[in-house]
């Protein structure tokens, strides 16, 4: 039951982190630039902002996803590293605990 509580955590930081970093990026890229007129892409091409000046010169903005692969990639990344830290957290707590039981005794 510790495995699926550990998973699903991790489950839980990886999108937060993963979601986090795409709006983040998507709204660097989007002040970033002065021209009117330019697409930008983001965070290993996953996002990607583009600016152009329609017919009746209003400007239109777009953004969204570039790449899911990418996107999916960086959060199975995001996620086997919280995994692991959060096993090696709770081993070492245990090691804490298991020295602090063995020098009462």
């Amino acid at each position: 039951m510790k495995i699926f509580s550990t998973a699903l955590a991790s489950l839980i930081i990886a999108f937060c982190l993963t979601g986090s970093a795409a709006v983040l990026t998507i709204l660097y890229l989007a002040f970033s630039n002065d021209a009117e007129e330019f697409k930008a892409t983001g965070l290993f091409d996953s996002v990607f902002f583009s600016s152009s000046v329609n017919e009746r010169n209003n400007l239109d903005a777009t953004f969204g996803i570039n790449s899911q692969l990418n996107l999916f990639i960086i959060f199975m990344a995001l996620f086997i590293f919280s995994f692991i830290t959060i096993l090696i957290f709770r081993a070492l707590t245990r090691y804490k605990e298991n020295l602090k039981s063995s020098t009462r005794e």
